[in-house]
C-alpha cells in the first residue's frame, strides 16, 4: 500500500466542497469516512500514480453524486430521484463497484423514509468491490 498516495487522495477528497455541500457536517463526515476506506482499499492495490489518481477521480465523482442525491432527494421528483440513482449506479460500475440492480430498486422504494445519514449508509452499503 502506498501510504503517500492514500494520504494525498484523502486530503484532496476532504477538501473538495462538492463532496459535502448538500449534507450536514455529521452526514458529510459519514460519507467522507466511507470514501477514505475506499481510498485505502485502492492504495492497497499497488497502482502506479496515474492509475491511482484515475480511480480516485472516479471515486470523487461518485461521492459528489451521492452527496447531491442524498442532500436533494426530498426536494426533487420521483423521476429525478430515479435518474440520480441511475447516475450513481453508472458511476459506481465505472469505478469498479458491483451493484445489483435489484438492491438499487429496493433502496429506491425505501429511501424516502430514511434520514440522510441512514440513506448514506444504506446507499454506500450497496457498493461492493
Amino acid at each position: 500500500m502506498s501510504q503517500a498516495q492514500a494520504e494525498r487522495a484523502i486530503r484532496v477528497m476532504s477538501g473538495d466542497t462538492h463532496v459535502r455541500s448538500e449534507l450536514t457536517d455529521d452526514e458529510a463526515a459519514l460519507l467522507l469516512r466511507w470514501g477514505e476506506a475506499q481510498v485505502n482499499a485502492l492504495a492497497g492495490q499497488n497502482l502506479d500514480d496515474a492509475g491511482f489518481d484515475q480511480r480516485c477521480g472516479q471515486l470523487t465523482e461518485l461521492l459528489v453524486t451521492i452527496n447531491r442525491f442524498v442532500g436533494q432527494r426530498m426536494y426533487i421528483t420521483a423521476e429525478a430521484q430515479r435518474a440520480g440513482l441511475d447516475e450513481i449506479l453508472l458511476l459506481a460500475r465505472a469505478a469498479g463497484y458491483t451493484v445489483a440492480a435489484a438492491d438499487v430498486d429496493a433502496f429506491a422504494k425505501e429511501h424516502g423514509a430514511l434520514a440522510n445519514s441512514d440513506a448514506l449508509t444504506a446507499l454506500t452499503s450497496l457498493l461492493r468491490r
